[in-house]
């Protein structure tokens, strides 16, 4: 936020279609190239548009909300699996 009350920050700001799918093939291309370092600059780029295409097609603007972070969905030591008995390692 700025002296002046303005919003500053970009994810409160409205997007239109075109910064949407920028923005979107940002985060899918951070995703998704390091999988795929064995393939061309050319198809990788292809592979990315395609996604976003998709993504956006199907998912509007929604495709660029943001996913709980992995270390929200920790799991409660009560709620583990407990090996079953005869498994390597139980007790």
């Amino acid at each position: 936020m700025t002296p002046d009350g303005r919003d500053t920050d970009r994810r409160n700001q409205p997007l239109d279609a075109k910064a949407a799918l920028e923005l979107l093939r940002t985060q899918v291309s951070a995703r998704v190239r390091p999988f795929v370092t064995h393939l061309p600059e050319a198809d990788v780029a292809r592979l990315i548009e395609q996604i976003v295409q998709v993504k956006f097609k199907y998912e509007g603007f929604a495709s660029l909300r943001r996913t709980p972070a992995a270390a929200a969905h920790t799991v409660r030591e009560s709620e583990r699996q407990q090996p079953l008995p005869g498994d390597r390692g139980s007790t």
